[in-house]
């Protein structure tokens, strides 16, 4: 199901109060645009700029901001950078407008695509993003085919092409960070994994895309710039889109500013509008595949997760199901230095007369409802089946297992599930419980459990049993006494 692209709650740059919004968006690319001027090493125009693809990807993200306050600013905020450069004013509202020309037809492509298409849930989505940068690289080339030619004297032609190549390769490399940067993902940020095999082979993945960065210097010729794509395509799949994103602009940004001042033998003439061409648009090929690398990646990461979800988990629930449960039992029973732990099994009472008086919708809201309380106890936790639930509790039978056992009982009772308006109906449970034995295998333990679990239920229910240890019967919190004690005991 599509879903919007929203900002992110976890850190936005940008606020959300439309006046300061669009202020801030003007300021941001006042600035990118001072950071631009700087590197105009060729035919008077910057060698990267990140104001156009930086506004784009807010607009596209935060639609919302598409407001006449944000055009104006950012307007605004362009002009006054060629103006604190030196630029005149009628070449500063010519470059710019061509500049804001070329974000509009981005806009305009992504419309016509469909927002549906642009979530990048999908790797056919990368197609999607190269056509809307293709669309604003194209508007902004048409207006610098005009403004080339009577700024600059440039031809025709040459000036279209020179323009394309360089909006192209600036929204390759800076588009992928913008929309990274404003994703929902609240762990964008996090640069290196938390799993130390994988975080061993992104320090391995980044050394060698700094070797091979060194190499395209040492090396030279008009194909050094491709040097460098094994490893950004190796980096785009080990890590996650922003850090990717990050270390394709720092390594194209580097190539675009050190091959015009000569630190890269490319041996082709920076001055010849055609080979200046040629030559952005490699970089921008080296950009582009790794942000499809990197975005058909993220897709089969969270495609993989959620399938490894569903395998292990209960679909209404939530909780693990009877074989994850089984697996992290199994686990624990092999950490033989970590001391004893209990197991608690529990079964709904009466849930048939539940289903068959209240409707099987009822009954789901029953199981949801207990699923939750035992959540909130932070043990491992699962549904094995039906009405049967299981918890893995750290420690000896008498405590913490029965502590545990008597504080479920205790919040099951207080659950109330609605039926109807105004009225609602309670559950109560029976446990079981067993503690581990040295020895002991994972069938055995929930044998013993299982059994002392029917013991509870043939007592009378909404108590617990122990498979181990006579337990004192108690009031406020009956326990039935033991059918079963496990061999050696």
């Amino acid at each position: 199901m599509y879903q919007p692209m929203l900002p992110s709650r976890a850190w936005d740059p940008i606020p959300d109060q439309p006046i300061a919004e669009s202020m801030v968006i003007g300021v941001l690319l006042m600035g990118l645009c001072i950071l631009g001027i700087q590197t105009r090493l060729i035919f008077s125009l910057a060698s990267i700029w990140p104001a156009n693809a930086f506004l784009l990807g807010i607009l596209l993200i935060r639609q919302g901001a598409n407001r006449p306050l944000t055009w104006l600013l950012a307007g605004l905020g362009y002009v006054l950078a060629d103006l604190l450069s030196g630029s005149s004013l009628t070449k500063a509202l010519a470059l710019n407008s061509v500049n804001l020309v070329g974000v509009g037809m981005g806009l305009m492509a992504f419309r016509a695509i469909g927002p549906e298409r642009f979530t990048l849930t999908r790797p056919l989505d990368t197609i999607n993003v190269v056509l809307v940068m293709a669309a604003a690289a194209s508007g902004a080339a048409a207006g610098g085919a005009i403004a080339g030619h009577f700024l600059f004297d440039m031809d025709w032609l040459a000036s279209y092409g020179l323009w394309f190549s360089a909006e192209l390769v600036n929204y390759a490399i800076f588009l992928p960070v913008a929309l990274a940067t404003l994703s929902p993902d609240p762990d964008k940020f996090r640069f290196a994994s938390r799993n130390p095999a994988v975080a061993r082979v992104q320090v391995v993945a980044l050394s060698l895309l700094v070797f091979s960065t060194y190499c395209m210097h040492w090396f030279g010729g008009p194909g050094a710039p491709a040097y460098v794509v094994p490893c950004m395509l190796w980096c785009a799949v080990c890590f996650r889109p922003f850090a990717s994103a990050i270390l394709a602009m720092l390594t194209c940004t580097w190539i675009l500013i050190a091959g015009p001042l000569g630190y890269i033998r490319l041996n082709i003439d920076m001055l010849s509008a055609t080979d200046a061409a040629s030559f952005r648009l490699g970089v921008m090929m080296v950009c582009v595949g790794a942000f499809a690398v990197s975005v058909i990646n993220d897709v089969w990461r969270r495609t993989n997760l959620e399938l490894r979800h569903l395998a292990t988990h209960d679909a209404l629930t939530e909780l693990r199901n009877r074989r994850a449960f089984m697996d992290a039992l199994a686990a624990r029973i092999g950490m033989r230095l970590a001391g004893p732990f209990s197991l608690l099994m529990l079964d709904i009472d009466h849930f048939k007369r539940i289903n068959d008086e209240h409707g099987h919708p009822v009954g789901d809201r029953v199981l949801v409802a207990l699923a939750q309380a035992l959540r909130r106890t932070g043990l491992v936790c699962g549904r094995l089946g039906g009405e049967e639930f299981a918890l893995l509790v750290e420690g000896p039978l008498a405590d913490p297992g029965l502590a545990t056992a008597e504080s479920v009982l205790a919040a099951v009772r207080e659950i109330r599930v609605p039926v109807s308006e105004g009225s609602s109906v309670g559950i109560t449970v029976s446990i079981g419980i067993a503690e581990w034995r040295p020895g002991e295998d994972a069938s055995s333990l929930l044998t013993a459990s299982d059994s002392a679990l029917y013991t509870a239920k043939r007592a009378g229910r909404d108590r617990i049993a122990s498979a181990q240890h006579p337990l004192p019967l108690d009031a406020d919190c009956p326990i039935a006494p033991p059918a079963i004690r496990l061999a050696g005991g």
